[in-house]
Order: C-alpha cells, then sequence, then structure tokens
C-alpha cells in the first residue's frame, strides 16, 4: 500500500512553494479544488475521520473513510484515471488488476497522480501554497445553440475564468522530475 502521507511530502518538496494553480492543468483543479480537501476529513464525502482512523498503527495513513475507499476501488475497475477519466496504459491497467487496492495504480502517472497526491496531502495536514484558487471559478454554463457545438461540447463562449476575466490557459512549471 502506497504511504500518501510520503508521497505527499515528496511532491511538496519538488514544488518547491510553487503555487498548486500554476503547476496543475485547470481541468484537475476544477475536478476537485484542493481548498475543498480539509484537513482531518474524507476527501471524498468530508466527513471528519478521527485520528486513529487515519493514522491506524502498522497502516499507511489514511485520507477517506473505509466507504469512500471501497466506492473509489470500484470505479477504478473501469481502468480509467479516476481524475481525467482517460483510458490508463494496459500495464498499468494490469497492475490495478494485480493489486487492486493500491490506488496509486489507478491515476495517470504524471499529473494527475501528484494532484491526488497533493489532496491526499491536505487531508492529511501537509502545507501547500494554494494562492489563487480562492479565485478560480469554473466554466461558465452556456448551451450549445446548434448541432456541431452539441458535439463539441462547448461554444467559443464557455470560458474559463479566474476573478471574472477570461483565459486560456495557464502556464504549466515543470513537470516530473527523475
Amino acid at each position: 500500500m502506497c504511504d500518501w502521507l510520503e508521497e505527499s511530502r515528496s511532491v511538496a518538496s519538488r514544488m518547491n512553494g510553487r503555487p498548486v494553480l500554476l503547476a496543475f492543468a485547470l481541468e484537475l483543479l476544477f475536478k476537485k479544488n484542493p481548498l475543498e480537501a480539509i484537513e482531518g476529513c474524507c476527501l471524498e464525502c468530508g466527513r471528519q475521520l478521527d485520528y486513529s482512523e487515519m493514522f491506524s498503527p502498522g497502516r499507511p495513513p489514511r485520507y477517506m473513510c473505509q466507504r469512500c475507499y471501497k466506492a473509489l476501488l470500484h470505479e477504478a475497475r473501469r481502468g480509467q484515471c479516476l481524475l481525467c477519466h482517460r483510458v490508463l496504459p494496459k500495464q498499468q491497467q494490469r497492475e490495478l488488476q494485480w493489486n487492486p487496492r493500491e490506488l496509486k495504480n489507478a491515476f495517470c502517472q504524471e499529473q494527475c497522480l501528484d494532484y491526488h497526491k497533493i489532496l491526499a496531502g491536505r487531508v492529511l495536514g501537509v502545507s501547500f501554497n494554494l494562492e489563487g484558487l480562492d479565485r478560480l471559478q469554473g466554466p461558465k454554463q452556456v448551451y450549445p445553440v446548434d448541432e456541431e457545438q452539441r458535439q463539441i461540447g462547448y461554444d467559443k463562449y464557455n470560458q474559463l475564468m479566474i476573478d471574472g476575466k477570461p483565459i486560456r490557459r495557464l502556464p504549466q512549471l515543470g513537470g516530473r522530475r527523475k
């Protein structure tokens, strides 16, 4: 089993104080804003976790209640990344089938996995630079008007916003270092 506390500390040290807003794709930030991950509460349902539940002796730290963890395990069987929903590589799908309790195999190995480590770290008490995330707003709900736009799913007015100003994309800094 993965020690998410150590993994999230590793991501925090690699980020070296860089804001989460600048280090990850906006699509991930809109899935679950790190500000929604509250220290000591289940990442999925928000239920308060007691200390013995989070830090059971002889086990890696937990950042989700048992019910939510089991639900995520069930969802992971689909062979898609739990964040971006892209199909995982065949080797990773086999590893997930071989060890289904290891959630590390249920995420794309770059940004999605690191982003999930940040969310888990927030629940476990690891600090990250969350500057600017409080001003982040999701896409506006603009309904497509013709068939071509229905197929695409968005139209030219459905823009990402920060502080009420449309943005195309924030720069992504760095990547996974080896």
